[in-house]
């Protein structure tokens, strides 16, 4: 027999029958649809309780999350983050919040030692239901092997769902593999809000006493200072982003708190002949996707926080990985970078020089209107065999949108540095190669308005 949804409200108090778009449940429905909160209907635990497949009465299954008794920050707080920061969050890469509960009962509970009456609250939180469970039980725990466009597929999504958060401004706080869901698209969902916090500045404070998260996943300065910004979360990401791109299981330890074992492991071993050989059936351009995406990874972790690239940063990167150009003597990514501008504000944007080739790549970065950047222009360099260079290009204030026409954008020049010459060679004299250019590229810029961001206010 199906469970009775019809007491179910609206949050307006409106009475709903048989579907999943109501918000405010009973208690009673809870236990209804979980059958009374049957071991047998446990689908996962976590920091914050338990998960349930709940079953309505019309067949609709969904996950209900009983908040734990000794939740990091307490079950109320932990309660009051999720419901407060998603009820009305609607994006296709965050599990949209579909009812809750706070309901007391009295019971007799020991307190300092004796037995007294009180009034006892549940905290109950209903989600959508994400049948492929996981990301890291689909990349560590099932026999099948995912596949790479899958993975950055997942990558992109999780950073666009983590864009949308950081816009409003929301700090999640526990980016990790196991809080990432994934749909019968495999499409990626953030997951677990009890620890994410609103704010309108752009960075506040903790007690560095009271720190809570996830092991391995901690950013440095909220170990160790209490500090909280959105670059917390691009800490975490980093780590995500370099276990979804290797396929290596990040296995944190408590003398570890920050993964600095793993991330050192990566920037020591995941080089392009590691890359080619553990993918040897993928074709160059993957390659160069993993190798950036691993980069990109090794970026958010820096240990300053202020040399963590921001979300929007990420996005334009990620968005770029299908314009990697590989015809040349180096591999760029992205084919076009972007600049977001906004008054009195200096902006940055990467570029990727791949050299997948067996010798070293002298280059040049120019362009014909240098007054527009903080960086020096021309810039100057060598990638060494089998290596990635970052150029980070910092762009001075910008009123307005510089005029678009053909003239503007960057220009990468390259020629093959020969090894017997290399050792004489630094950066600031590369151009001796370039007297005879190999190949030369020309790199698209974008100046867009910087996206506004809401405060608490």
């Amino acid at each position: 027999m199906a469970p009775d949804t019809s007491s179910a409200k609206t949050d307006d108090g409106k009475t709903g029958t048989g579907s999943a778009e109501r918000k405010m449940w009973p208690l009673q429905l809870w236990k209804n649809i979980t059958n009374n909160f049957s071991k047998d209907r446990i689908i996962g635990t976590g920091l914050f309780g338990t998960v349930y497949k709940g079953i309505l009465e019309d067949g609709e299954i969904i996950a209900v999350k009983k908040l734990a008794e000794n939740a990091p920050l307490g079950r109320d707080k932990a309660f009051n983050n999720e419901v407060q920061n998603i009820m009305a969050l609607k994006n296709e890469n965050i599990v949209p919040l579909v009812g809750y509960c706070h309901e007391g009962q009295r019971k007799v509970v020991l307190n300092n030692g004796r037995y007294i009456v009180a009034d006892v609250y549940e905290g109950l939180l209903c989600y959508e239901y994400l049948p492929e469970g996981s990301l890291n039980k689909n990349l560590f725990v099932l026999p099948r092997k995912m596949d790479w466009e899958t993975r950055l597929k997942i990558i992109k999504g999780v950073c666009n769902g983590l864009l949308f958060l950081h816009r409003i401004p929301i700090v999640h706080m526990d980016l990790k593999s196991q809080n990432i869901l994934l749909d019968n698209y495999m499409r990626p969902k953030i997951a677990d809000f009890g620890l994410s916090r609103l704010f309108g500045q752009e960075q506040t404070l903790a007690n560095p006493q009271n720190v809570v998260g996830s092991y391995g996943y901690v950013a440095p300065e909220y170990l160790y200072r209490g500090e909280i910004s959105t670059k917390s979360d691009i800490y975490s990401l980093g780590l995500l982003i370099m276990e979804t791109s290797t396929g290596e299981k990040f296995l944190p330890a408590e003398n570890d708190p920050s993964g600095l074992g793993f991330i050192k492991n990566v920037r020591d071993n995941w080089t392009e002949e590691r890359i080619a050989s553990e993918y040897s059936w993928l074709d160059a351009d993957c390659r160069n996707q993993i190798k950036a995406c691993i980069d990109i990874g090794l970026e958010c972790v820096e240990t300053d926080r202020r040399k963590r690239p921001s979300i929007e940063k990420i996005v334009d990167m990620l968005n770029g990985l299908s314009q990697i150009t590989s015809d040349g003597l180096l591999s760029l990514q992205p084919g076009r970078i972007n600049f977001p501008i906004g008054p009195k504000r200096l902006t940055s944007s990467s570029l990727y020089l791949m050299n997948n080739r067996d010798d070293p790549i002298a280059f040049r970065l120019e362009t014909k209107f240098p007054r527009r950047y903080l960086t020096k222009l021309p810039l100057c360099g060598v990638v060494p065999p089998k290596c990635t260079y970052i150029l980070t290009v910092i762009m001075r204030e910008q009123k307005k949108s510089p005029p678009s026409n053909s003239d503007d954008g960057l220009i990468l020049q390259s020629s093959i540095a020969h090894h017997e010459d290399l050792d004489s060679v630094d950066p600031a004299s590369v151009a001796m190669f370039l007297d005879s250019i190999g190949d030369e590229v020309k790199v698209p810029v974008a100046c867009e308005p910087l996206a506004e961001t809401i405060s608490d206010d």
